[in-house]
């Protein structure tokens, strides 16, 4: 399992972590990942452009 990290190239990660989430649509389960990054005060965002589904069962 990955958990996304292929799916970026190190230098677009940079300081941030790759975080995940499962969801359903019409009964299939769906992984989206996306980057966390941190701003100099300390709050969470998500990077623009980070969000990507990746995987169905």
């Amino acid at each position: 399992m990955s958990f996304g990290w292929d799916l970026y190239d190190y230098s677009y990660i940079g300081d941030c972590d790759v975080v995940s989430k499962s969801f359903y649509r019409r009964g299939r389960r769906y992984e989206e990942v996306a980057l966390l990054c941190y701003d100099p005060w300390g709050y969470g965002y998500i990077k623009p452009g980070s969000r990507r589904v990746y995987r169905d069962y």
